[in-house]
């Protein structure tokens, strides 16, 4: 067993920490709000991803707030309300068929990347896929965007708003 001071021909003794910021980040809980359409994206129990709802946020949104689950250079998008994870798919729709609370890694449609805009937007892209997530302003969600990020994109920009902040009681 080794003890006392480091010694610099020391092997074993080594461990290299990978993407260990990523690990150590707590889940955040937020609203994923579209301007263009002043819609807020959702996915359902029944597995389905759409944005309906519309305007400010209210207590009642509740298949509306997403916890991101930061991993290995990827987020999961998970929902506790619903108990699901959103998706892409390949053929460019959005959907959620994850159901429970601990992430499949082999789930590919389900890991995004998050691009930051200039305009404190996100887009969410899948590496699987190469699609980008959006809202529609009929209140659907799809992803048949794919390739770089284009600039004049509206419908696949996300801010992420802080749900915790909507959930803090009313002081009267």
């Amino acid at each position: 067993p080794s003890m006392g001071p480091w010694q610099s021909e020391w092997q074993w003794e080594r461990f290299e920490l990978r993407q260990a910021a990523i690990y150590m980040q707590p889940v955040q809980t937020v609203g994923l709000f579209n301007r263009a359409t002043g819609r807020w994206l959702r996915v359902t129990d029944q597995g389905g991803a759409d944005s309906p709802s519309t305007g400010v946020w209210n207590q009642g949104l509740t298949w509306e707030r997403f916890e991101i689950r930061p991993f290995n250079g990827y987020a999961g998008l998970y929902n506790p309300a619903t108990n699901r994870w959103l998706a892409v798919t390949y053929q460019g729709g959005a959907n959620a068929p994850l159901f429970g609370e601990v992430f499949d890694h082999t789930a590919v449609v389900c890991h995004f990347v998050l691009r930051f805009n200039q305009d404190g937007t996100v887009g969410l892209q899948n590496p699987a896929t190469g699609r980008w997530l959006r809202v529609t302003d009929q209140g659907g969600a799809d992803s048949p965007s794919m390739g770089p990020w284009q600039s004049e994109w509206q419908w696949e920009r996300f801010e992420l708003r802080q749900a915790a902040i909507y959930m803090q009681p009313v002081q009267t």
